[in-house]
């Protein structure tokens, strides 16, 4: 679930998600972590893109192509890339 400035400033789940699921919400914008606890994990995550074993799943398009990018609404972040 996006909640943000562009998803906007609110999010409704119907009542029987909550009392079905067991659910935790956890944010992952900048604030959702504490500097500590994000420094102290930065040495294993840059391990693992040094070593390649950090997939990320991403759509490149070229910036020819910007417009694409900016539509682009599947699973995988848009990156945009020099032509």
């Amino acid at each position: 679930m996006q909640i943000g400035s562009l998803a906007g400033i609110a999010a409704s789940l119907p009542a029987d998600l909550l009392r079905s699921r067991r659910i935790q919400v956890t944010g992952s914008g900048v604030g959702s972590r504490s500097a500590e606890a994000m420094h102290a994990e930065a040495p294993e995550v840059m391990a693992r893109f040094a070593d390649g074993s950090l997939q990320l799943p991403y759509t490149a398009f070229p910036l020819s192509r910007i417009g694409e990018a900016w539509a682009h609404t599947g699973r995988s972040r848009a990156v945009v890339v020099p032509d």
